[in-house]
């Protein structure tokens, strides 16, 4: 993008940035230290900005992104102040774990709120989870819910990890609407392809 040296732009060096992804993708406790997910791809991350997800970093190759829409969401978010790295088509398909490297993604911050603050509201129909067999299991399960209008998903201790990027690519947008709880904390909705589909997560319970 031809304004890249602009002197209010917030570019930072690819390596550190990249070891950064890395960690995202691969240690839960890392994304539960720092609260915050790495998302990729062009429907993702448009999704979450509609949502008024904060970025924390922004990744994107120029020469891979080709899509009108995220290219000008990439131009709005740096003109914003978001810090960001530019990178070459081979080093972004080095982080990519899709089958097509979209040449978009970003770090994203988790909203997250203590159980308290969180309102149910009207829905009726919930559903509770202590464990599933794989990330594609709940994202199924996800999708159904948000386009049944369902009220979320109630998760049971620690073994779900609603943020494992596996899961964060099955759910293709459902996961966005979703919101977690835990005790003392809940995160609230990633994006919304159904505004009111929330989940939760409940610590400590002893069945």
């Amino acid at each position: 993008m031809k304004d890249e040296q602009r002197a209010d732009y917030r570019q930072l060096d690819a390596a550190p940035t990249l070891t950064r992804i890395r960690k995202l993708q691969d240690d839960r406790g890392y994304r539960d230290q720092h609260r915050l997910f790495f998302v990729e791809g062009v429907r993702n991350f448009v999704t979450a900005i509609d949502h008024g997800f904060s970025i924390e970093t922004l990744l994107y190759s120029e020469k891979l992104l080709t899509v009108p829409l995220a290219r000008k969401l990439v131009r709005q978010s740096k003109r914003a102040g978001v810090p960001f790295a530019r990178v070459s088509p081979e080093v972004f398909r080095s982080i990519s774990r899709t089958e097509r490297a979209s040449g978009v993604a970003a770090i994203f911050h988790q909203r997250i709120k203590t159980l308290e603050q969180v309102r149910p509201g009207k829905f009726s129909c919930w559903t509770v989870l202590s464990q599933v067999r794989s990330p594609g299991n709940l994202g199924s399960l996800l999708r159904t819910s948000a386009a049944i209008g369902a009220g979320g998903f109630i998760l049971l201790g620690q073994q779900i990890d609603p943020y494992e990027p596996g899961l964060v690519r099955a759910t293709m947008g459902a996961l966005q609407a979703n919101t977690r709880a835990h005790k003392h904390r809940a995160l609230s909705p990633l994006d919304t392809d159904a505004p009111s589909s929330r989940y939760w997560r409940i610590t400590g319970w002893r069945g």
